[in-house]
């Protein structure tokens, strides 16, 4: 189950905002700390509507942060599996272990449209 909380602010509080608490849902942490929770005030919903944010979908699939020095790593991680990957299909013969025990010879004879 997904879903958020929404609740007034605080009468101290400067301005008119909304508090919200998530459960189930990755779009905030769940805060260890109380005075970490997420406000998100009523200008700034304003302003994302505005400017196209579909918050819906924010709420539904959430929205995942991660430091600029993780997400290129994780980035250069995925393409390094893919290029295998596609190592792995053109060159089953040589990159699959076994390979040949089980198929036999490389298959480019038999496959006029590859190169090679």
């Amino acid at each position: 189950m997904r879903g958020a909380t929404v609740s007034a602010a605080p009468a101290e509080a400067p301005g008119v905002f909304y508090k919200v608490h998530t459960f189930f849902a990755p779009m905030f942490p769940l805060p260890i700390d109380p005075a970490e929770a997420v406000t998100l005030k009523v200008d700034t919903a304003e302003f994302l509507v505005k400017n196209n944010m579909d918050l819906t979908r924010w709420v539904k699939e959430g929205l995942r942060f991660s430091p600029m020095k993780v997400s290129v790593a994780r980035l250069a991680k995925d393409a390094e599996e893919t290029l295998q990957q596609i190592d792995v299909m053109a060159d089953p013969h040589t990159m699959l272990p076994r390979y040949k025990v089980y198929i036999g010879d490389p298959l480019d004879h038999l496959l006029p449209l590859l190169c090679g």
